[in-house]
């Protein structure tokens, strides 16, 4: 190196300290310069990645050891070539160490991903580590809006609704950041639209009840933003339900989100519970006094010389039980029949009955 000869002069001694300075920097090991040679800030689009260039280190000492935090979003480096003590590639925090050739080989190139479904400011530091220095250097990111289609998750049914009954879909709930919606009944999910804005428009009907809306009867065409869906309700027919499993109902709407998501078609099914109804008798029947084991259902006529037709009990159940028992039955005695010592009993329709 060479010297810088001495001078007696203050300009001289001043030279000569910094000159001394400066060694002692360079001995000491400056602090790495990170650089960007972007001029114009950096924008990608929401749910998409995004390549990093123009990003390096520079430094007098060969090795380094550096760290990735990105905020709103991910890293993955362009290459992993020559890397030592590597972690979080491809997470939100990447870490790793080695020479400056590999490691701006790493960083020239490297992949931003913007969390699911967020836009707006986003960023990530860079620090770089020589052993002596620690620098750091946050790099902007712009995350553009793209529209995101609704989603429907899950196949079961959107409502429970009795046999002859009338039940009402659950209002929708907004997103904690005011964004979206989530709606229950439906598993109607949206992150970026609100719920005034996404339409349901009725394409088939339910073919067991009818949808109302307000209690207007709606039909095929019919339609409605997701801010009403409190007010639609399903009212079955009041058709009986035979299968103690249930019966399952359904219609299909179309989801308009009014920003080009749309969801054609979507089936959505309603679960009928049956409810039991009491069995129903009618008809008279008439016994003889002292006969005995006399059929209800008998359609034969009394004994001679009375000889009418007894009668008989019908017993119906509208749930389709397998049996019913009686539990009691009115009796009215007939007054005495002239020229005959036998006295008729008439049996009306039972008091009750059950379903076994």
């Amino acid at each position: 190196m060479k010297s810088i000869p001495s001078r007696t002069d203050a300009s001289s001694v001043s030279r000569n300290r910094l000159f001394a300075l400066e060694q002692r920097m360079l001995f000491d090991g400056a602090a790495a310069v990170i650089a960007d040679t972007a001029i114009v800030p950096r924008s990608g689009a929401e749910d998409s990645h995004l390549a990093i260039s123009g990003v390096s280190v520079s430094d007098d000492t060969a090795t380094q050891h550096i760290t990735l935090n990105a905020s709103h979003g991910t890293l993955s480096l362009a290459t992993t070539n020559g890397l030592t003590g590597l972690t979080g590639n491809g997470g939100a925090t990447v870490s790793f160490s080695g020479s400056l050739a590999d490691i701006n080989a790493a960083l020239n190139g490297m992949s931003f991903t913007g969390d699911q479904n967020f836009n707006g400011g986003a960023s990530f530091t860079l620090t770089s580590d020589d052993g002596s220095n620690i620098t750091s250097k946050t790099i902007s990111i712009n995350i553009t809006p793209v529209n995101d289609t609704p989603v429907i998750s899950g196949s079961g049914p959107a409502l429970q609704v009795d046999e002859g009954g009338t039940a009402n879909f659950s209002a929708a709930t907004d997103t904690a950041d005011g964004k979206g919606f989530v709606q229950s009944n439906l598993g109607l999910n949206e992150v970026d639209n609100v719920q005034q804005q996404v339409i349901v428009k009725l394409t088939a009907l339910a073919s067991d009840g009818t949808l109302l809306l307000n209690g207007k009867e709606l039909g095929i065409g019919s339609s409605f933003s997701i801010d009403q869906i409190a007010n639609l309700s399903y009212r079955h027919n009041g058709n009986q339900v035979t299968d103690p499993a249930g019966l399952t109902d359904a219609f299909t709407v179309t989801i308009d989100d009014g920003a080009g998501g749309v969801l054609r078609d979507q089936i959505v099914q309603i679960h009928i519970n049956p409810v039991d109804q009491a069995p129903t008798s009618s008809g008279t029947i008439t016994i003889i006094e002292g006969e005995q084991s006399v059929s209800l259902t008998d359609n034969g006529n009394l004994v001679t010389p009375i000889g009418t037709p007894r009668g008989a009990i019908q017993i119906n159940d509208p749930d389709q039980a397998p049996g019913v028992s009686i539990t009691a039955i009115p009796w009215t005695p007939c007054p005495p029949m002239a020229r005959s010592s036998m006295t008729a009993w008439r049996l009306p329709t039972p008091r009750s009955s059950s379903a076994t």
